[in-house]
């Protein structure tokens, strides 16, 4: 490794050792107060570097991001996700689904998931936004009902949950708003989640899911739900929902990426892909260039995210012809039979079985040997985990 990449890594791996020491440890808490000082300084030299490499992007004001204008909107990202980020053609498809999703017009909403790594991915199962709602009193029950029964030809919304409490389902068949239902379950809840079915010309028809976090600041317990650095803002120019140069929330976010891998390799049946994504987002966080790559290799080889896409889709087909036939009209159902054909077509060398039942089609389903892509997470992880190994309580080494 470069030099600053061995001072990344080290900052990183004192990151998790703040996150996760006792609020009384001393050396958690004087390791958080250069953290904070030194990270906006770590990023900025980063961000320096990828301005260069990737010259439609400038630095933002917030430290770790790179900002482009796309359309009429400011994007923010964290410098680790550029590399592998949408083009400007993918962008403009994602920004119009969040713009049909989003519940505030006036929110920070973020694309997080793994449309995030598109570049590296090829293709994905869906599409994930996080809405911030700053000051959820300038969100009305009935601007949220009213966002949640429209339907056009791109979007349909079909279904509405408040904390775990289902409001709406079938949305498309909702005559009537739900207003006190939302309002009622509000009053309980710090979150909601919106999910629907979207198309976009350079994406397709996918699954669309907005997670929406009603709070009142980046401390609050609402908006600690989520990690900056899984996510980049679409439409903000001076404004950012959490700081990425934050030691504790980098260290959380860190933390979760470990227990998440290890969870998914210990599984019975082990999740390997699953794992192998979460590894992604630690290694291009850490800028491991050489392991990032070994890791895609053979994530691709096995083709399980292709294959995951195509499942998804056809997945959607029974919901999609329930609502055609309802409303003739309706012009998702075909276009996302061209979709699950275009990329049946793209990936014709390995096919997953059709999905018999409607439970959720995941990269495991598939008969395709993933022995080589399990060698290289489970090694590469052991490495990893080693080089943030926690901290002695007695000091830094």
């Amino acid at each position: 490794m470069d030099n600053e990449a061995i001072v990344l890594v080290d900052a990183l791996r004192r990151c998790r050792y703040v996150a996760t020491a006792g609020k009384s440890d001393s050396l958690a808490q004087v390791f958080e107060l250069e953290l904070n000082s030194a990270l906006p300084s770590i990023f900025k030299s980063i961000c320096e570097r990828f301005s260069t490499a990737f010259p439609d992007w400038t630095i933002h004001e917030m430290p770790g991001y790179l900002r482009r204008e796309i359309g009429s909107s400011v994007v923010c990202v964290p410098f680790h996700l550029l590399p592998d980020f949408p083009d400007q053609a993918i962008l403009l498809d994602i920004r119009k689904l969040s713009q049909h999703i989003a519940l505030s017009p006036n929110a920070a909403i973020c694309l997080s998931g793994s449309m995030t790594a598109i570049r590296v991915y090829r293709e994905v199962a869906d599409l994930d936004f996080c809405e911030y709602v700053h000051d959820s009193r300038q969100l009305s029950s009935q601007r949220i009902a009213d966002v949640v029964v429209q339907t056009n030809d791109d979007f349909i919304c079909t279904r509405l949950k408040v904390g775990h409490e289902l409001i709406i389902e079938r949305a498309w068949c909702s005559t009537a708003a739900r207003v006190l239902d939302i309002e009622r379950a509000r009053s309980g809840h710090a979150w909601a989640k919106v999910d629907a079915i979207g198309y976009g010309p350079d994406i397709g028809v996918l699954e669309v899911t907005n997670v929406v976090l009603f709070g009142g600041g980046s401390d609050s317990e609402a908006f600690a739900r989520s990690f900056p650095a899984q996510e980049a803002l679409l439409n903000g120019a001076s404004w950012v929902p959490m700081k990425l140069a934050s030691a504790h929330q980098l260290g959380l976010y860190i933390d979760f990426l470990l227990l998440e891998i290890e969870s998914h390799l210990r599984a019975s049946p082990p999740k390997i892909p699953k794992a192998a994504k979460r590894l992604f987002s630690l290694l291009t966080l850490m800028r491991r260039v050489g392991d990032v790559d070994e890791l895609v290799g053979a994530l691709n080889d096995c083709e399980a995210t292709a294959l995951a896409a195509i499942s998804a889709r056809k997945s959607l087909l029974p919901r999609l012809l329930e609502i055609a036939e309802q409303r003739p009209d309706f012009k998702l159902k075909a276009l996302c039979e061209e979709t699950t054909e275009r990329l049946t077509k793209k990936y014709v060398s390995s096919l997953p079985p059709a999905p018999t039942d409607s439970a959720p089609v995941t990269e495991e389903s598939y008969p395709r040997p993933q022995a080589q892509l399990a060698s290289v997470v489970e090694r590469l992880f052991t490495k990893v985990a080693a080089m943030l190994a926690p901290l002695s309580p007695l000091g830094a080494s």
